[in-house]
C-alpha cells in the first residue's frame, strides 16, 4: 500500500506581505507626524521661555545702568556701555539669539530674536514693549537714514526742522520719523515720533540756547541709523542774549 502525505505551506502569500507592509507604513507615518508635532511644540516653548528670561535680564540691566546694552560679547553678556557678566542672555540648546538695540551709546529700546538651529522655520521675537511673538524671517531691512536734515529758529522760542526721505526704505514703507534733541553734540535723546511727514516744529524752548538734532526713519522692520546732525541757536524772542563769555 502506498501512503501519500500532503504538506501545506505555512509561508505568507504576496498579498499578505503587501498588506503587512502597508500597515507598517501607515503606523510609521502616524508616529512620525505625532513626534514632529510634539517636537515643534517643545521648540516653541523653549524659545518663548528663553526670550522671557532674557528680557528680564535686559530690564534689570537697564535698572542698574539707565539703558539697555549697546553691544553684547560672544557669550551674550552686556559689553557696553557697562560690562556685566551677571546679566548674560542664556538660551536652551539649539536656540540662538539675535540682539538688536536702538542705535546710540545708551539704547532705550531693543528687539531680541530666538531662532532654533534644528527648526529654522520657527522664529520668535521679544521687544522692550511686547511679549514673545512668532515672526517670519524677511529679506526686508530697516530703512536708510533721512538725508538733508536742516532747520531754523523762530522768534517764538521754537525751531522748525525739515529733511528728505531716505533713498532706501528697506523694502517696507516708511511709517514715521523719530526726532532726537540735545544740548550738546552727540548727546541727543528721544523727543517724539512723527507721522510720515518731513517737517517738525519743536516748541517751548529756552532762549539763548543752542539745540542739536538728529532724525531716524522708521519702517515695520525697525529704525534707521541717525541722520546728519544739526545745531540751531534759539534767540531770546528778538531781544539780545546776554554775553556770558567775557568779564
Amino acid at each position: 500500500m502506498t501512503i501519500k502525505e500532503t504538506f501545506k505551506s505555512s509561508g505568507f502569500t504576496i498579498v499578505e506581505l503587501l498588506v503587512v507592509i502597508v500597515v507598517i507604513g501607515v503606523l510609521a507615518a502616524i508616529t512620525i507626524i505625532s513626534y514632529t508635532g510634539v517636537s515643534k511644540k517643545a521648540t516653541i516653548a523653549s524659545q518663548q521661555s528663553d526670550l522671557t528670561g532674557a528680557s528680564r535680564q535686559l530690564e534689570m540691566y537697564k535698572v542698574d545702568n539707565g539703558s539697555y546694552p549697546a553691544t553684547l560679547d560672544g557669550n551674550k553678556c552686556p559689553l557696553t556701555p557697562v560690562a556685566d557678566t551677571k546679566r548674560c542672555l542664556k538660551s536652551s540648546s539649539g536656540n540662538t539669539y539675535t540682539y538688536t538695540p536702538e542705535a546710540g551709546s545708551y539704547p532705550q529700546a531693543y528687539s531680541l530674536d530666538a531662532t532654533n538651529n534644528n527648526n529654522n522655520s520657527t522664529n520668535y521675537r521679544i521687544t522692550n514693549t511686547s511679549p514673545p511673538a512668532l515672526f517670519a524671517l524677511s529679506s526686508n531691512t530697516a530703512p536708510g537714514a533721512p538725508t538733508g536734515l536742516a532747520g531754523s529758529a523762530t522768534l517764538s522760542f521754537s525751531t522748525n526742522l525739515n529733511w528728505s526721505a531716505p533713498s532706501d526704505n528697506g523694502g517696507s514703507a516708511i511709517t514715521g520719523y523719530k526726532i532726537y534733541s540735545g544740548l550738546t553734540s552727540g548727546s541727543e535723546t528721544y523727543l517724539v515720533t512723527t507721522a510720515n511727514t518731513l517737517t517738525y516744529s519743536d516748541t517751548g524752548l529756552t532762549g539763548c540756547t543752542e539745540y542739536f538734532y538728529v532724525v531716524k526713519a522708521v519702517n515695520i522692520i525697525g529704525d534707521s541709523v541717525f541722520s546728519n546732525e544739526i545745531s540751531i541757536s534759539v534767540s531770546n524772542g528778538g531781544n539780545p542774549c546776554p554775553d556770558l563769555g567775557g568779564p
